[in-house]
């Protein structure tokens, strides 16, 4: 790119990062856009982000990105929820997120559903919803009732 006279920018690294085959190598991308001159910026980080293998490494993510004067958004917490191994995990990015001042979506509510373990904990991911003015959709839906199925399953008899 350099040899064609072409200087790269953030969004070239943020392409970069996302064909990085794992963390590690998308860590590497990060490392030469800051010595490039080039901050990354949300997009760059939220891109790291989904390549961290666990929630541990994810979560170090959102406090680089922060550290950087990067504000994580719906999209960034969103990635952090996925990664979480449990519903409490994921219920605590939810509150992290609204203390950053950024409300949580379908997608994110959808995300933390997918992680409860429960129908009555499911449940009450579809009641914060409704309380937040989300409309639950098909995939809200289809999850809590997942949550039933499995709960009701595991009752002897």
């Amino acid at each position: 790119m350099t040899e064609a006279g072409i200087e790269p920018d953030v969004v070239s690294f943020s392409t970069l990062l996302s064909k990085a085959a794992d963390y590690e190598s998308a860590s590497g991308v990060i490392e030469r856009m800051t010595e490039a001159g080039i901050e990354p910026d949300v997009v760059s980080f939220t891109t790291l982000l989904s390549k961290a293998a666990d929630y541990e490494s994810a979560f170090g993510v959102i406090e680089r990105m922060t550290e950087a004067g990067i504000e994580p958004n719906v999209v960034s917490f969103t990635t952090l929820l996925s990664k979480a191994a449990d519903y409490e995990s994921a219920s605590g990015v939810i509150e992290r997120m609204t203390e950053a001042g950024i409300e949580p979506d379908v997608v994110s509510f959808n995300t933390l559903l997918s992680k409860a373990a429960d129908y009555e904990s499911a449940f009450g991911v579809i009641e914060r919803m409704t309380e937040a003015g989300i409309e639950p959709d098909v995939v809200s839906f289809t999850t809590l009732l997942s949550r039933r199925r499995r709960t009701t399953s595991r009752r002897p008899g």
